[in-house]
């Protein structure tokens, strides 16, 4: 049914959709308001280590420019190498267990424990930080376990595109995760500006910040209604039969007894299809994670203090903006009107995505000026 079928249903289901992109906002903005600050808040935590001296007034924080020696980044580097291997393992140990949870408990209560898990990494990370004089700072590469709790963002992630499933028709998914999308670059887009005036005032008020907008995040996730009902999805493994290219991975079947998680991974796991896809999410998520380096790259390659390295954020919102705000729905509506099937689009669509990200992060790579990055950071996003 689609969503602007009758006026009642048009509006309510409008509303809902409305009120999920207020959460996905919120939610990349708080990522978005702590990209940067974490990185500054690993260099500083080695940097205190580094300069540690008895003599010396640990009330007084060391210079952020002192901090941009060899030693120190190399130090940096290898936690932060480290830091987003381990910041995988959550999602991956528990994400077919969240999803599982999801369809008896809601999309709602997921989302719920998400947030908590990347609150309390949040907090473990502050804490490790300030008292890195006290803690070892290699600990800090533990307080990402704390999302098993939830899962952590991609968890997250997945619920919004589940409710946006469950609230709109095959022919309008597209659009509205493309409105989802771009909602996600506005953050991005938004957030740096915030990001800079506080991280400029210290290194605590962005995390004080986020966690209170994680409070209005939990109030927003259960002030929205719930997408479907708690019972389970039911599927059979004929399910994944597929009759032609232009078809969807998966087909609707006569319904069966549910599966438990390990089943549902068996099943998915026996369509090549499926298979060629995870493993192209999964080699994705490696170039997506350099990223995390950008603003590293940038202040120790260009001597910029952090503060001073949002705009590569804001430069990433503008590319994913420009593409998910105009390339990419007029490309979609142009090959809608010649009669492409939706699953030929987003095949297609992918394919040039994949090939605009590589050079992206070619031209970042091999960057000669600050100019030079900015447009490869442009065009890793667009």
């Amino acid at each position: 049914m689609k969503i602007w079928t009758g006026d009642a249903f048009r509006c309510q289901k409008i509303r809902e959709i409305v009120f999920l992109g207020f959460v996905v906002f919120i939610h990349y903005f708080i990522d978005q308001l702590l990209s940067v600050p974490i990185v500054r808040l690993v260099e500083n935590a080695v940097c205190t280590r580094y300069y540690r001296d008895p003599n010396r007034d640990h009330q007084q924080p060391v210079p952020e420019l002192e901090c941009k020696i060899h030693p120190i980044q190399q130090q940096v580097i290898f936690l932060l190498g480290w830091m987003y291997p381990v910041d995988c393992l959550p999602e991956i140990a528990t994400a077919f267990f969240w999803g599982y949870l999801a369809d008896r408990l809601g999309r709602r209560a997921v989302m719920t424990f998400s947030c908590v898990g990347r609150l309390l990494t949040i907090l473990a990370m502050l804490s490790i930080g300030l008292w890195s004089d006290k803690l070892p700072v290699n600990l800090i590469l533990v307080a990402p376990l704390a999302k098993l709790i939830g899962g952590g963002s991609r968890i997250f992630a997945a619920m919004v595109q589940s409710i946006v499933s469950d609230l709109t028709s095959e022919s309008d998914r597209t659009m509205v995760l493309y409105f989802m999308a771009l909602l996600m670059a506005i953050a991005n887009l938004t957030a740096p500006i915030l990001e800079s005036w506080a991280l400029a005032r210290g290194l605590q008020l962005p995390f004080t910040l986020a966690t209170v907008l994680f409070a209005v995040l939990l109030v927003a996730i259960w002030a929205s209604p719930e997408s479907r009902s708690s019972s389970p999805i039911q599927v059979t493994t004929s399910s994944i039969m597929i009759e032609s290219e232009e078809e969807p991975l998966l087909q609707d079947s006569v319904h069966e007894p549910a599966l438990g998680a390990v089943g549902k991974l068996s099943w998915m796991i026996r369509s090549p299809r499926i298979v060629i896809f995870l493993v192209c999410t999964f080699l994705k998520r490696t170039g997506f994670f350099s990223e995390s380096f950008f603003t590293q790259f940038a202040s120790e390659k260009y001597q910029l203090q952090y503060q001073q390295t949002v705009w590569l954020s804001s430069a990433q919102a503008f590319g994913a903006a420009l593409a998910l705000g105009l390339v990419l729905p007029v490309t979609t509506r142009y090959l809608q009107q010649r009669n492409s099937s939706a699953w030929k689009i987003d095949m297609q669509l992918a394919r040039v995505s994949f090939i605009i990200l590589t050079f992206g992060y070619t031209s970042v790579w091999y960057s000669w000026s600050i100019i030079c990055l900015a447009a490869g950071t442009v065009s890793s996003h667009t």
